[in-house]
């Protein structure tokens, strides 16, 4: 069974993204990404991924834009 979405004219984003990171390490590119910050929803999701207690700031940052996206929503 086949585990992506990949078609003969199109690849799927995993398959694009595994291509991707094998010819950064062929070119000797680094693979290095930013992590999330505390205070941002990217925080928020960094402590659910990481099954850690989220702090008071990214459970502001993530309440914040909860709110911003209801007020948006009922405009």
């Amino acid at each position: 069974m086949k585990d992506c979405f990949c078609t003969k004219t199109y690849k799927c984003l995993s398959c694009e993204n595994m291509e991707n990171r094998k010819q950064a390490i062929a070119e000797g590119r680094a693979l290095t990404r930013k992590v999330a910050q505390c205070g941002t929803r990217a925080g928020y999701n960094r402590h659910l991924k990481m099954k850690e207690s989220t702090c008071q700031a990214c459970k502001d940052a993530q309440k914040e834009a909860v709110m911003r996206w209801k007020r948006e929503k009922a405009a």
